[in-house]
């Protein structure tokens, strides 16, 4: 139940603060099939690019780009799970720091520990 009320959350935040187009093709990007934790790691990267003025489309190149690097191989119980077993949340946290650095943002993560 949690899960369906966490994506439920998600898919509003998206459909709240982006466009109608760019909320569409955000969450078909989610739709590849993200674990909880993972979506929510993906509609941050969307809203954090989007308040800092990001097109949408740079930021699904990059994701496309870890996708197609990392999360393509993944099982979707971990897929984009920055807290997943082994080497896979290691992998994860890599993905999504390169895509904060494609993308010209600062890590959130690392923000946070400056302050």
């Amino acid at each position: 139940m949690i899960p369906l009320l966490v994506h439920a959350q998600v898919v509003g935040l998206i459909r709240e603060k982006l466009s109608t187009a760019d909320a569409g093709r955000a969450l078909q990007f989610l739709g590849q099939g993200f674990c909880v934790p993972g979506q929510i790691a993906i509609a941050s990267v969307f809203l954090y690019a989007r308040e800092n003025d990001k097109p949408t489309d740079e930021v699904l190149e990059a994701l496309n780009k870890e996708w197609e690097r990392n999360w393509n191989y993944q099982h979707p119980d971990i897929r984009g799970s920055a807290d997943a077993p082994g080497g896979a949340g290691l992998q994860n946290r890599a993905s999504l720091e390169n895509i904060y650095s494609t993308l010209g943002l600062p890590s959130p993560t690392k923000d946070k520990r400056k302050k």
